[in-house]
């Protein structure tokens, strides 16, 4: 498992609005407008809901 690191006091969760690719807390997100998941990771508590953590996608 990979460790997170810590968010600092200028960056955003999930769904916000953000302007650096780096802005966001989230270790698997990355800014596009808005704090996204990067491929191969999904928002754990839906797209369209601010906040949440990027969780790896499983495939069976």
């Amino acid at each position: 498992m990979t460790m997170r690191r810590k968010p600092s006091w200028n960056e955003v969760g999930l769904g916000f609005n953000c302007s650096q690719l780096d802005a966001c807390n989230d270790t698997y997100a990355v800014c596009n407008g808005k704090c996204v998941c990067l491929p191969g990771y999904y928002d754990d508590n839906g797209v369209n809901i601010t906040g949440g953590i990027c969780t790896e996608r499983t495939y069976m």
